[in-house]
Order: C-alpha cells, then sequence, then structure tokens
C-alpha cells in the first residue's frame, strides 16, 4: 500500500519488522529497517528504486493495485544492491522495454547480477538531467563509492526532494515513514550505527560529496532515504551531521582487529602492525601472486581502501610491460615461455620507474594480448604527486630484478594466492591449483580469446613457470593474503562446465578437463547473481564493477 510523500510522490517500499541481521551477519538489526521505493506521478509516471528479491512478489501485487504497471515511463536505479534492486528482474518480465536510468557502473552491477544486457539502460552522469512534465525535472548526482562504484542520488526539482539512496538512512522500522514521528534516541543511535558500518570507511569521500552537493545549492525540503525513516523537518540535520562524523576525531595511530584460536592470526596481525608502524616511507605497494590468484581486483580493492584514508594510489600492472610476442623466451620445446621473467620489457619498466620516482610525467605502455604487440603510444600519462602510492602488481612483482634500484624501505610487498582448503572427502583434498585453473579458464574464454583446451594445455607451462620464477620469491612479502572462497566452486561450475565440455576427445586436453568436471560433479551450484559487482570472482566471471 502506497504512503503519501508530497504532491504526487508516493513511499511504495516495504517496511520489514522481522528483519534481524544485515549483509550476512555483520550488522545486527534490532529495530526492523525498511526498503524504499517511491513512485513519481506527473506528466511522467516514474519509479525510484524496488525491493529485495524475497519480497518482490509482494512488491509488484502492491504496485499493481496501486497503478497499470505499463504506465510506468522509466525506471531509476540508484544502486545496484539487491535489497534496491533485487526486485528488477521480476518487474521487467512484465514491462521489459522500459527505460533504466542509473550510471555507467550501474549497468555492470545490473548486467553482472541478473544478466539481462538487452534491458533499455539509459546512463547518466552528475548534472544531467530528464523533464517528467508539470515544470519538473528529475537530476541526477553520481556518489561513487558511497557506498558501491554504481551509487548516485536523484533530485527532484519543484517538489526539492533528495532521493539520497543510501546515504542519510537507518536500518529502523518506522510505521508513519517520518524521522519526526520515530523515538528520537532510537533514531540517532541507529543513524549513528548506520553511518558507522556502510560509509564510515569512506569519510573522505562523504566529506568531499556534501561540499560538493552544497555548492549547487539545491533547496532540499524532504530527505528520501533508501532505509529506514525519511527526513522532512529540517531535513539538513542529518547532512551536518554526516558532514560532523566524516571528520570524526582520530589518533595517530593504526588499529589492527582481529580474532584467533591457536595465535596464529594474533601473530599475523602483530606483524602487519609493527610493518606498518615502521615503514613510513613506503611509496611503492608490490603485489604479487601465481596466475589467476586475484591480482589485479586486489590492486583495485586496495586502492579504494587507501584512497579512503587520505593515501592516493596509481596502478601500474606488470602485465602491460610484456615484450612483443616474437621476442618472448622461447622454452626449450620452442613455445613461448610467458612466465619468464624476460618476458617482461625489464629496462622499460626500471626507466620508467626511476622517472616516476623522481616526479618526472611517464606515458605508460598497454599490452595488446590480441595482437601481441607493445603499444608505447597510449596517451596514458602519469606523473606521482607527493601524496601518490604506486601500486605495482604482477606475477614477478616480488623478483628483486624489478626492483633493484629502489630503496628497500620504500616497499611494502604483498604475496597473495588461491589457497584452498576444502576436502571433498576423508583422503581427498581440491589441489589449490586446480581452484586457480578453473579461474583462468574462465578468463581466458572471456578475455584472451582462448578456449578451455589451450589453457589447459599451456596449464604445465605456466606452472613451470611459477615454480622457477614465483614461488621462490614468496618469501619475500610482508603480507600473504589467501583469496581462495569456500563458495567459489558452486559458482564457477557453471561457467566452468560448458568451456570443459567442448574440449575434444581427441586431443591432449581431454583427460584433464575430464577430471575437472569429475569434481566439479561433487559441487551444487549456485548462481553468481548474488555475487557483488566488487568481488575479486567477478574478475573471472565478468560483471565487475572494476575496468580491467
Amino acid at each position: 500500500m502506497r504512503k503519501h510523500i508530497k504532491n504526487n510522490v508516493s513511499w511504495v517500499g516495504k517496511i520489514d519488522w522481522e528483519l534481524n541481521e544485515f549483509h550476512g551477519s555483520d550488522y545486527s538489526i534490532n529495530n526492523g529497517s525498511s526498503q524504499n521505493a517511491y513512485l513519481i506521478e506527473e506528466e511522467k509516471t516514474v519509479l525510484i528504486d524496488t525491493v529485495w528479491k524475497p519480497h518482490s512478489s509482494e512488491f509488484i501485487d502492491n504496485l499493481e493495485a496501486e497503478i497499470d504497471l505499463n504506465k510506468i515511463d522509466f525506471i531509476v536505479c540508484n544502486h545496484g544492491e539487491v535489497d534496491h534492486s533485487g526486485s528488477l528482474p521480476a518487474l521487467m518480465e512484465k514491462i521489459p522495454n522500459t527505460p533504466i536510468y542509473c550510471t555507467e557502473n550501474g549497468v555492470k552491477s545490473l548486467v553482472g547480477q541478473y544478466h539481462h544486457p538487452e534491458w533499455n539502460y539509459k546512463v547518466v552522469k552528475t548534472g544531467d538531467s530528464v523533464d517528467i512534465g508539470n515544470g519538473k525535472s528529475l537530476v541526477f548526482v553520481e556518489m561513487r563509492m558511497l557506498h558501491w562504484p554504481d551509487s548516485m542520488a536523484t533530485y527532484m526539482t519543484g517538489d526539492n526532494i533528495l532521493f539520497s539512496n543510501d546515504a542519510f538512512g537507518q536500518h529502523y522500522a518506522v510505521e508513519e515513514l517520518w524521522a519526526d514521528k520515530a523515538d528520537q534516541c532510537r533514531l540517532w543511535a541507529e543513524a549513528m550505527k548506520y553511518y558507522a558500518n556502510i560509509l564510515n570507511p569512506f569519510s573522505p569521500l562523504v566529506k568531499a560529496k556534501i561540499e560538493e552537493i552544497q555548492k549547487l545549492n539545491l533547496p532540499i525540503d524532504i530527505i528520501a532515504t533508501s532505509h529506514g525513516a525519511i527526513w522532512r523537518e529540517n531535513p539538513m540535520q542529518i547532512v551536518e551531521k554526516y558532514y560532523e562524523w566524516s571528520q570524526a576525531y582520530q589518533e595517530d595511530q593504526v588499529t589492527v582487529v582481529y580474532d584467533t584460536m591457536w595465535d596464529g592470526t594474533k601473530k599475523l596481525a602483530h606483524k602487519i602492525a609493527d610493518e606498518i608502524a615502521q615503514r613510513t616511507n613506503i611509496k611503492v605497494v608490490l603485489i604479487a601472486g601465481p596466475s589467476s590468484s586475484g591480482k589485479t581486483t586486489f590492486c583495485k580493492r586496495l586502492s579504494i581502501q587507501l584512497l579512503t584514508n587520505g593515501i592516493h594510489p596509481v596502478q601500474l600492472s606488470l602485465d602491460n610491460y610484456f615484450v612483443d610476442r616474437d621476442k618472448t623466451p622461447r622454452q626449450p620445446n620452442g613455445d613461448y615461455d610467458y612466465e619468464h621473467l624476460h618476458a617482461i620489457d625489464i629496462d622499460l619498466l626500471n626507466k620508467q620507474l626511476k622517472m616516476l620516482l623522481n616526479g618526472e610525467r611517464v606515458e605508460l605502455p598497454r599490452y595488446n594480448f590480441m595482437t601481441g604487440k607493445s603499444e608505447k603510444e597510449t596517451g596514458d600519462f602519469v606523473q606521482l604527486k607527493p601524496d601518490n602510492v604506486l601500486l605495482i602488481e604482477g606475477i614477478h612483482a616480488l623478483n628483486p630484478d624489478l626492483t633493484a634500484q629502489l630503496p628497500g624501505d620504500s616497499l611494502f610487498k604483498v604475496y597473495i594466492s588461491a589457497l584452498t582448503t576444502i576436502l571433498l572427502d576423508d583422503h581427498n583434498y581440491i589441489p589449490t591449483t586446480d581452484n586457480r585453473l578453473l579461474r583462468r579458464i574462465i578468463r581466458d574464454y572471456k578475455y584472451r580469446n582462448a578456449s578451455a583446451e589451450n589453457t589447459i594445455d599451456r596449464w604445465q607451462s605456466v606452472r613451470d613457470g611459477e615454480e622457477k620464477w614465483i614461488f621462490p620469491y614468496q618469501e619475500e612479502a610482508d603480507v600473504m593474503f589467501n583469496t581462495a572462497m569456500l563458495f567459489e566452486f558452486a559458482v564457477i561450475r557453471s561457467q566452468a562446465e560448458p568451456l570443459l565440455e567442448r574440449v575434444p576427445q581427441n586431443c591432449s586436453a581431454y583427460s584433464e578437463a575430464l577430471r575437472l568436471l569429475g569434481f566439479l560433479k561433487y559441487v551444487t551450484p549456485i548462481h553468481d547473481n548474488e555475487i557483488p559487482p566488487t568481488s575479486l570472482l567477478r574478475e573471472f566471471l565478468g560483471g565487475s564493477s572494476f575496468l580491467y
């Protein structure tokens, strides 16, 4: 049942009194919550967001009781996370050609989760607007990493309503919807808890975004949140609190939080803390690991975390420093040895590293995996500023030859791998190499124009290269990170099986393909639509929020 907000704007969401946890069990819900969706009925009819998939049937039935769904002119998706977009697939089955307004990253998020690239997406960016009639329009404001890469807010002129997405909300169920009708002690406690759990890691971005919105001088009469109570009496009070919280006092220290049973994690936590405390001059973070360990996504996620802490990372991938394919070292059998250290243009890399650390402007190369050529004139210029840290990722990143000319105290080294711990039974385990091989099969097919047969045939060469060029240097790392996930085989199965089944019986890769298919049969498949677009697995599965 709809609830009136202002003029021709109604709330059509879901109040969930029984919700007791959010984001798994990480966020406790003590007073219920709501998934807020809104219906605008001007000359154009607009739906802003939907609700969680478990409530999709109820949501659509209630919406159909209020309006003819075919009268919806377009949908605004402020954020692709499932608690906002979960009802979209069911709704689009009924109105399949309805335009969906969202950010460019929003398209990636929705396609990655729901696998409908054919939906009628309308990409918007900050400042874009759409006329909805009666002298009113919707203005879009990107809010990247508040708290997802695809996040945005929508402002309605005329009625002066800010549909604020995940900003300014709470996990708090209020029957009357309005913040001024709620228990004020409970309201502000839940608002602060929400900020601390959802947005606190991005406080520098919150501060900057609030200052950006203030410069727009938009009159705001109502802040219509995505969760919890809606602000109408002095709505800027919550904005002022967010600005205050974004500048919260903090001491000059680092806190490492850990849980341990046998003191192993305790030792690791103390080691990390010691390294951070001792290394105040770090300018280069080196990220290494074997093939398909997830180095690229780890680097991107680390970049975001560094940014939220006031450190501005510059990413550099060793994959772009490959020499031309015809200059690649050969194995004894004549095949290209892509794992060889000198498959990397060491001279160019060292030259550019020295230039960057000296503050010079550098044009980064790009390796074209399709043509096998190194492209030098890319237009991708980089120059390090004093607050920049250089992130270098690649299989050889911990090899001392790559950084021999850099001061040792400027380096922080990270080694990552998929260290699988799953047993098929009491005697048989899934090797970590199988984990990475399956990731690589999917990735090579999607992005490197290679079949499962090609990837399997090259796998032994990859493994030999790891033994020679990667594993000997893992002890150089300051920190080791495990990227394996207990559930990933269940997700991988649906994409890996069709590729493995295409391997011909009369080729050398067939027996390996058959073996992989055999152990995948032990796993109950699950769909990847519950995997967020920021997940490391998206590097291989597709649908990532990150650009690769």
